[in-house]
C-alpha cells in the first residue's frame, strides 16, 4: 500500500496555510491508525515540485511543519501529476490524493496526457481522490478522469477555508475505506492461494 499526497503550494493557498498543514497532519495521524505497512509520499508543487517525503513507512512519518509549506508562484498541476504517475511503480495498492485550490496555469503537460496516465493507473486498481475549492476546479478533476461517483475515484469540492478540515475528515475517511477494501481483497487472495497449494500437494 502506498499513499501519495500531491499538495498545491501556489500563492493562492497562502491564506489557508496553517489550516492546510494542520489538516494534512491530522490526515497522517488518522491513517497511521491502520496497520497495513503502508508507505507515504508527499509532493508539494507550485511552478515547480518537490518530494518532501518519499516512500517512508507511514508509521514513521512525523508532522509536517508550517515552515516547510512555502506558498508562491503558479499552479503547475498537470506537470506534477505526470511526474508522480511516471515516477512510482504501477502497484495496484496505491492511493493518490490531489489537493489544489485552482486550475492549472503553469504546466507544459496537456490535460489529455494527465487523463491518459490516470486512466492507465485506474485500470490496475489505483485509487484517486481530488480535493479542491470550487465546482470549476472540480470539473477539471472530472476531465482528468477523477469523478465524484467512480468505482475508484472521489472528487470533493469545498470552500477554500475548508480544505484543511475536509482533508482531515472526509478525505481521511475515503482513504481508510479504500485501504480496508484493498486489505480485505488481499486477505481473500492469500486464503485462496493457500487453499490451492493444499489441494495441489502430492500424496505421500
Amino acid at each position: 500500500m502506498h499513499i501519495i499526497t500531491i499538495l498545491d503550494r501556489s500563492w493562492s493557498m497562502s491564506k489557508n496555510k496553517v489550516a492546510t498543514i494542520d489538516g494534512l497532519n491530522a490526515y497522517i495521524r488518522e491513517q497511521q491508525l491502520i496497520d497495513d505497512g503502508a508507505l507515504f509520499t508527499l509532493v508539494m508543487f507550485s511552478t515547480s515540485h518537490d518530494i518532501v517525503i518519499d516512500s517512508v513507512p507511514l508509521k514513521q512519518v512525523t508532522p509536517v511543519s508550517h515552515d516547510a509549506y512555502v506558498c508562491n508562484d503558479c499552479t503547475a498541476l498537470y506537470d506534477t501529476i505526470k511526474f508522480v504517475l511516471t515516477r512510482y511503480p504501477t502497484d495496484s495498492s496505491t492511493i493518490v490524493v490531489i489537493v489544489t485550490d485552482g486550475n492549472d496555469n503553469g504546466s507544459e503537460t496537456p490535460l489529455s496526457t494527465v487523463k491518459d496516465l490516470i486512466e492507465e493507473k485506474k485500470s490496475v486498481g489505483w485509487n484517486f481522490i481530488y480535493l479542491c475549492n470550487n465546482l470549476e476546479v472540480a470539473e477539471t478533476g472530472t476531465q482528468m478522469g477523477v469523478t465524484a461517483d467512480g468505482m475508484n475515484t472521489n472528487n470533493l469540492s469545498v470552500g477554500s477555508d475548508d480544505i484543511g478540515i475536509t482533508l482531515s475528515r472526509q478525505v481521511s475517511a475515503v482513504t481508510s475505506a479504500y485501504r480496508r477494501s484493498t486489505n480485505r481483497m488481499s486477505d481473500v487472495g492469500s486464503s485462496e492461494s493457500s487453499r490451492t497449494r493444499e489441494i495441489n500437494m502430492p500424496d505421500h
